[in-house]
Parts: structure tokens; sequence; C-alpha cells
């Protein structure tokens, strides 16, 4: 009988050796687990896994100023970067930025991109891999500078083609020229054939339009008539509008 509960004791004096090296098995694990969440929550969060995408109009159009951050993630390209922020367009078919938001540039101007510090100049290297970290710069530039010159001032020509003609709704970044007036941006960009008086949209490229369709001209936010516009000598940082309604 003594020895029958001698067993019995070592038995569950044992059983309390084993439920405490559980015990502190699964708290180690869990504290393991909690440990790994933690880490993988930081790293998430952290500012070095971020892109950090900077849009910079300069003097050309100083209001197009952004700065996004996206996630990263491996193997992400330049152009996949500018594709996530949502306002940058690129073509298909060559890759080159087309736009960005609304903003369009005329033949004389593009868009230079740096990445961290080093301007990327063959239109393969959009498909350059970026890491966590990395900085992307959107900036626009004239595509004839030669080194060491002074940018060329440009203006800003912004057209509304309201229901009539939607597709035509942009705006433009416009390298200026001396002694530049509307007529130049109308027949350049626009290709509007007015009435003698400017009031009316008598054609929009080969289409005719309708007597009700109106053209209204503003610069620098001031509404003028066409013929204004044509005897007014347009300077840089100039911001005209297009408007045709309805």
């Amino acid at each position: 009988m003594k020895r029958r509960w001698l067993r019995i004791r070592n038995y569950a004096e044992h059983s309390k050796v084993l439920v405490v090296l559980m015990l502190l098995i699964c708290i180690i694990t869990a504290c393991s687990k909690t440990t790994e969440q933690e880490q993988q929550a930081e790293e998430q969060s952290s500012p070095a896994s971020k892109v950090t995408v900077t849009i910079e109009g300069g003097s050309y159009i100083p209001n197009l100023s952004e700065r996004i951050e996206i996630d990263w993630k491996s193997g992400m390209t330049v152009t996949d970067s500018l594709k996530q922020t949502g306002i940058v367009k690129i073509s298909e078919e060559d890759g080159a930025i087309m736009s960005v938001g609304d903003v369009a540039l005329d033949t004389k101007m593009g868009w230079g991109i740096v990445v961290n510090d080093e301007e990327l100049r063959q239109p393969t290297a959009m498909e350059k891999i970026v890491g966590p970290g990395d900085t992307v710069v959107v900036f626009v530039k004239r595509m004839d500078v030669k080194t060491n010159s002074l940018p060329t001032a440009g203006l800003t020509l912004s057209i509304d083609g309201g229901t009539t003609i939607p597709e035509m709704t942009n705006t433009y970044v416009v390298s200026w020229k001396k002694n530049m007036n509307v007529n130049d941006l109308i027949d350049e960009f626009a290709q509007i054939s007015l009435s003698d008086d400017g009031k009316q949209v008598l054609h929009i490229g080969q289409r005719k339009m309708e007597k009700t369709i109106d053209f209204t001209l503003k610069v620098n936010g001031k509404k003028m008539t066409v013929a204004e516009g044509r005897k007014l000598v347009l300077q840089p940082d100039d911001q005209i509008e297009f408007i045709i309604t309805p």
C-alpha cells in the first residue's frame, strides 16, 4: 500500500512539472509570435517601406506641386510607382509620361524624372527598380535647353470643352515666345475657327459647330473679348482660359 502511494505521489509530482513546462512553452511561443507581429507591423508602417513621389511644376506650373507616399513592393519599377500615385498617366506605347493630373505639355517641353538625385535620361530607365525609402521626382523641363542655358519661361493654357466637346478639356504648359498672342494659342492648340467678332465658334478642327456654341476668353482670370486678346502680347507665367459653352 505504501509503495502504491509513493508511485501515485511521484506521478503527481511529475505531472506538475510537465504542466509547468507546457505553460512555459506556451508563454514563450506566444511572446515570440507577438514580437514577430510587432516587428512586421513596424516594418509595414516604417517610412523606409514607402516610396515618395514628388511632383514639381517649378516656374512653369507653380500650382502643380504634390508629395505622395506609396507602399513599396518588391520588384517595383519607376513606372509602377508613378502609376500607383493615380495622377500620373503613362503612355502604353512608349512608357513615357503623357500627363500629370490634368496637365499636358507642348512638344517643346517634357517631363523629367529624378530618382534619388539621379536624372533618368533614357526611356528604358523607367523600368529601373526602386527600393524602400527611395524618392522619385517628376518635374517640367525644356526639351531643347542646352547645358548651362537659362530655362525659358512658359505660360498655362486651359481649355474647357464643355458638353459640346468634353474630350478637348485639358491644361497645357506652353513655352513662351516673344510677341506671342492669343491667336497663336487658338491656332496651335485649340484648332478653333472663330467668327469675325470672336464670339462664336465656327469650327473645331474639321468639325462644324452650331451657332449656339459660344467662346469665352480669360487671361489671368480677367474676361476679355477675342479682339482684345489678339492685341494683347502675352507674358511669361500668364494663365489663359478658353471656355466653350454649352
